[in-house]
């Protein structure tokens, strides 16, 4: 946008500085909304709430095509959809300390995911085969003998990928996928539902942002492309409600939205798993985070959409746990850790750091927008996604009739 926020330094009393200031910091925002919403214009849509809305919005009005026609899924039967329905992948393979690893990412990974078939709604049937589009209820079974196990599994609230044997609900694109990568492992079909038709539904929508963004001329519309690419297959796993804070009070509105069939997403996460379960195999990875991996091996890399990049070379790398590990860049030593920002302070194993209050926050706890919240912050140490080993490497955790077995 070509504009600056003004340097200023606060206190209580109020001086033309900051009338000047504020009024800089409009300007930005003015200038910010009205280039969004000409872009928006110019792709076919209109401004909605989220950019998750305005991304729905721009695919209905431009690349919907009729004959995909939603379908809504009956109420007992959301359940098992929703069952089916995993989020991504997040490992720790070696917790040993790397003189040198690359940390590779899957270029634009549920995008590119979008790029394949989909099940068209309205051509379902309620018997299984796997060969087509669908859900499947089946029992599996993964030898012990495989280090990066395919397929998720729930244990309360955390997401495991182990060996042994279960039953449960999957999507058939990655069923189908398992199979190819993994032939010993086993899929017994107990039950199902597929769909007659598939078709490339999301195709022209991903290329024609994805070419946008390639050809931006400003990080700005760089980032607006980005983020219209990666917010539209949520729409399509929204829950049947709406939470609403009115004067600090909490209202529920239930609501289905029409776009809603989980089908989709769940379609989208398991087709990028599978694309990581390649670049874990590819790489022996020592780290893995949903659309990455970090590896010692080295190997050709592109910029091709669902192709794999190189995003940085790390030294002295170490992972802690999911979502946190360390490396040293030139003499500095960083640590990252979802959730904690750097500029936290850590007194006692206990990280501290402030944020502005967000919006929703202040109405929950009736804050003042320009509140400031002090966070606190401790890590468990405890990982328990895989077993973890004396000599510092892991191996998967197992599962027999359902129930996880005790960890070494």
């Amino acid at each position: 946008m070509n504009l600056n926020k003004k340097d200023i330094k606060f206190s209580d009393k109020i001086t033309e500085k900051y009338v000047d200031y504020n009024k800089q910091d409009c300007k930005i925002v003015y200038d910010f909304v009205e280039h969004f919403q000409n872009l928006v214009f110019e792709l076919g849509g209109n401004l909605k709430a989220t950019i998750g809305g305005i991304a729905l919005d721009i695919y209905r009005r431009k690349y919907f095509r009729k004959e995909w026609e939603y379908f809504q899924i009956g109420e007992k039967f959301k359940p098992m959809f929703r069952e089916g329905y995993f989020g991504g992948r997040v490992e720790v393979f070696n917790f040993n300390q790397f003189s040198s690893v690359n940390y590779y990412d899957i270029n634009s990974s549920y995008p590119s995911s979008m790029l394949n078939k989909f099940p068209l709604l309205n051509s379902f049937e309620r018997k299984p085969d796997i060969l087509k589009e669908g859900i499947t209820f089946c029992k599996i079974s993964i030898p012990d003998k495989y280090y990066y196990p395919p397929l998720p599994f729930r244990n309360d609230t955390k997401l495991l990928f182990p060996v042994g044997n279960w039953s449960g609900y999957y999507y058939n694109n990655e069923l189908r996928d398992m199979i190819d990568l993994f032939p010993n492992a086993n899929v017994k079909i107990l039950s199902g539902w597929h769909y007659r038709k598939s078709d490339y539904i999301f195709k022209n929508y991903v290329l024609e942002m994805y070419d946008r963004r390639q050809k931006a001329k400003t990080e700005l519309e760089k980032f607006i492309f980005k983020t219209l690419l990666t917010s539209l297959y949520g729409k399509f796993a929204s829950r049947n409600f709406l939470t609403i804070y009115k004067a600090g009070q909490k209202k529920i509105i239930n609501s289905i939205p029409l776009s809603s069939n989980v089908i989709w997403s769940a379609y989208i996460t398991a087709y990028s798993r599978g694309i990581l379960n390649r670049l874990l195999l590819k790489s022996n990875s020592v780290y893995c985070d949903t659309d990455s991996s970090i590896s010692v091996k080295k190997f050709s890399v592109t910029d091709k959409i669902g192709g794999i990049g190189l995003k940085g070379i790390y030294k002295n790398f170490k992972a802690n746990n999911s979502k946190d590990y360390q490396y040293t860049e030139g003499l500095i030593f960083k640590r990252k850790i979802k959730g904690i920002p750097d500029k936290a302070v850590l007194n006692n194993d206990l990280y501290e750091y402030d944020t502005p209050v967000k919006y929703r926050t202040s109405l929950i706890r009736k804050l003042p927008l320009w509140a400031w919240i002090k966070n606190e912050k401790r890590l468990s140490g405890v990982y328990e996604k895989r077993i973890k080993l004396k000599n510092g490497d892991t191996e998967p955790v197992k599962i027999k009739d359902g129930k996880l077995w005790l960890q070494k």
